[in-house]
């Protein structure tokens, strides 16, 4: 049985104990970082902070402003300082953790990457020619990923020696697609490109141009197709 003096006392510590809590929150509402947890923060609503983790896979992103705008994100987009503490990773299937874009392949195949949710995995590719920088978590020249191999990506091997960028990098045609051509960054570092529709990679000159301008490639597109792209663009530049 309850006494008026038992009862008056948990009442008591219970306004006492909700007022210690709201002491902790520097503001009534909003996420506050974790001091020693990079996937952990603090979620202050209406003065009463109660302790959150974020997805395995995903960090508190501190950066974040506006609540209650989620406040978890990719590890990329996250600088967690002294925060080093993490959940352990549930991996499952391929996916190293349950969210998170992971380099799929190895270092000759870095054109794609895993897209992982809730721990599935879906696999998806970066435009032709660029590859997926796992310290990003985006698609960037191959040049500028470090775990890719550019060449062997591309399948070029630059053949000039390290020239200056103000000098111009040194462009080489594909020899199996008149549309393709190699630019060789610095003279050693090589990114694939391609010409527009209608036009074809002009060796001589290193720029892409008509094909009729390049007998190796006059041939390049069906006469019908030519003309069509020709009536389109002759279209466009008419508006």
């Amino acid at each position: 049985m309850w006494t008026q003096r038992t009862l008056s006392l948990c009442i008591l510590l219970g306004f006492l104990t909700a007022k210690g809590l709201a002491q902790n929150c520097p503001v009534a509402n909003g996420y506050f970082a974790d001091s020693q947890q990079c996937d952990a923060y603090v979620e202050c609503k209406d003065g009463v902070p109660e302790k959150q983790l974020c997805p395995d896979g995903l960090l508190f992103n501190d950066r974040l402003t506006g609540y209650p705008r989620y406040p978890c994100s990719y590890p990329q987009e996250v600088e967690c300082g002294s925060r080093t503490r993490l959940q352990p990773a549930q991996s499952s299937g391929d996916c190293p953790h349950q969210y998170g874009l992971f380099r799929a392949g190895n270092p000759d195949q870095c054109g794609s990457y895993i897209n992982c949710v809730a721990g599935t995995a879906s696999i998806s590719n970066c435009p032709e020619g660029l590859a997926f920088n796992d310290q990003t978590a985006r698609c960037d020249w191959p040049d500028e990923v470090p775990s890719c191999n550019a060449a062997s990506f591309v399948r070029f091997q630059c053949p000039g020696v390290r020239v200056e960028a103000d000098l111009g990098h040194p462009r080489f045609s594909d020899p199996a697609d008149c549309r393709k051509f190699y630019v060789c960054v610095e003279g050693t570092k090589p990114r694939a490109l391609s010409c527009g529709v209608g036009s074809v990679f002009n060796p001589e000159i290193g720029v892409c141009d008509e094909p009729e301008n390049v007998p190796q490639c006059a041939s390049y597109y069906p006469a019908d197709v030519l003309s069509a792209v020709r009536r389109l663009k002759s279209f466009d530049n008419s508006v």
